[in-house]
């Protein structure tokens, strides 16, 4: 769905990745979305590589970085916290704990 796009307009209101944001990520894609909450920047040990949007200035600017090529941190940044083989691992490792 993503593969033929450059830019993806994610979630204004919540200021989290969701399953949109992150399927545009691992695509290559720029995403545009509101100011990441509190929560998701403690999340996340390393920046998070969305464009946060506060005015009509940064749409701009997000438009003219989307034109200059593919987001290649955004597929290094989910296969580091949204993998699901380290997931599964980690959760195989919490389960043995008990």
């Amino acid at each position: 769905m993503y593969l033929d796009h450059n830019l993806v307009v994610g979630q204004f209101k919540f200021g989290i990745l969701s399953m949109t944001e992150l399927e545009a990520l691992a695509s290559l894609n720029h995403v545009l979305m509101g100011p990441l909450n509190v929560t998701a920047r403690l999340v996340y040990r390393s920046p998070v590589p969305v464009i946060e949007v506060r005015d009509s200035q940064d749409i701009a600017n997000a438009i003219d970085r989307a034109l200059k090529g593919p987001n290649k941190d955004g597929i290094y940044f989910v296969s580091k916290y949204h993998n699901p083989l380290k997931t599964a691992e980690h959760l195989v490792n919490l389960y043995d704990k008990l």
